[in-house]
């Protein structure tokens, strides 16, 4: 009787230690239960509160309204913070079909080819940030290069992926969206650099300027110049070659690349730029040459990015350029923009070229030599600007050259 009162007590100590157990897991609970509703009455922590740079205190200063003042302030919270979920509700974001990729595109290689080299090659990264140093929150980047270059890719990359400070609400109409921008509360995003995307680069210090872009200040814009393989963008220019007059061939084109061999009189190449600005150049080649030239020896800011790092690496190119700027990239909902980025009458018309048909393109080296003669390799390797080939590794492979030839 004994053992079985001994067990029945310890039985007994047992059940009330689990209930103890039981009622301290429930109280806990129910502390933190009340603790979240306290947090969600308790008022949102104020802009005031966290420590801003003196750049940003002088912006906010001269801010005349106390309405303009929070609503700043509130702008300098979220970027503190990260872009977070407000980053999906910044102005429009351009629609894409990246949600309809084939499996095809999945399958394609989206490695550099090893004509291009092993990584994606930036130029004057170096200016991004005493550009930073030297801008408020209202800088953006724009884009810049020829015809033909992807400048419409770069432009929708940024856009889609990158969410910049001081940016205008979404929801908002556009009087009261114009009245904010008036008031130097927000700022939108500029589709080109304010002097024209397409322009010489001494535009940038002409007073030209885009009607659409009057209101931004050139000072706080940092061009990215979107380069792209001469042979590969002499062969776009055939198909759609806008302002540009220059001899051609038929299907032969851009072949020969030396225009002196062509059998008509008639080999002037010139381009027609705003305001019937007209400049004459010896060879397609040549006009490459000089527009990037331009801007590749300009002091002023400005970052150069190849085209095949846009197609073919876009996510680590783009979050590069976006860190460049100052702006917060959208790692987990990355577009990678599948399709075309230009189409329509301006663009010579039909539905562009998708990123599928695109890495097909332009990974093939077959394709980029397709058609060329010694001649017009020889040609190249003479005219070409070689600070700039070499940089962005657009050179002839001999090699290649001789096997593509045999087979």
């Amino acid at each position: 009787m004994m053992q079985l009162a001994d067990r029945v007590l310890t039985f007994l100590t047992v059940l009330a230690l689990v209930v103890q157990f039981i009622c301290f897991v429930l109280h806990i609970r129910e502390y933190h239960h009340d603790s979240n509703k306290h947090q969600l009455k308790s008022p949102p922590v104020q802009v005031n509160q966290l420590i801003l740079s003196s750049a940003e205190e002088v912006f906010l200063a001269a801010i005349v309204s106390i309405e303009g003042q929070n609503e700043a302030r509130q702008v300098l919270t979220a970027r503190a913070r990260g872009p977070g979920e407000k980053a999906k509700k910044i102005e429009n974001p351009v629609n894409s079909l990246s949600s309809s990729l084939t499996a095809s595109h999945k399958k394609l290689r989206t490695q550099l080819p090893t004509m291009y080299g092993e990584d994606i090659v930036l130029g004057g990264i170096d200016r991004c940030a005493p550009f930073r140093a030297s801008t408020s929150l209202f800088r953006r980047a724009a884009v810049a290069g020829l015809f033909n270059s992807g400048t419409n890719l770069l432009h929708r990359l940024l856009r889609v992926n990158c969410v910049m400070p001081m940016a205008c609400p979404q929801d908002i109409k556009p009087k009261a969206m114009k009245a904010m921008m008036d008031r130097h509360e927000c700022i939108g995003y500029p589709f080109q650099v304010p002097w024209g995307k397409h322009n010489p680069e001494n535009y940038r210090r002409s007073a030209h300027v885009v009607p659409q872009l009057a209101h931004f200040n050139r000072s706080e814009i940092l061009p990215i110049v979107v380069i792209k393989d001469p042979l590969s963008w002499m062969r776009s220019m055939c198909r759609v070659p806008y302002t540009v007059h220059f001899p051609r061939q038929g299907k032969c084109c851009p072949v020969p690349l030396n225009p002196k061999q062509f059998n008509s009189m008639n080999n002037t190449i010139f381009v027609r730029w705003r305001n019937n600005h007209i400049i004459h150049y010896s060879s397609l080649l040549d006009l490459w040459n000089t527009w990037y030239s331009d801007y590749w020896y300009s002091h002023e800011p400005r970052v150069f990015v190849r085209y095949e790092d846009l197609l073919f690496q876009p996510k680590r190119t783009t979050q590069s350029l976006c860190a460049c700027v100052g702006g917060k990239f959208m790692h987990d909902e990355f577009d990678p923009i599948a399709e075309p980025a230009k189409s329509g009458r301006g663009h010579g018309g039909g539905e562009g070229t998708s990123r599928v048909q695109a890495l097909e393109k332009y990974s093939s080296e077959s394709i980029r030599y397709a058609n060329f003669e010694a001649t017009d390799f020889d040609f190249y390797n003479r005219s070409a600007h070689h600070d700039l080939t070499n940089f962005f590794r657009y050179i002839i492979n001999p090699i290649s050259v001789r096997l593509l030839s045999i087979s």
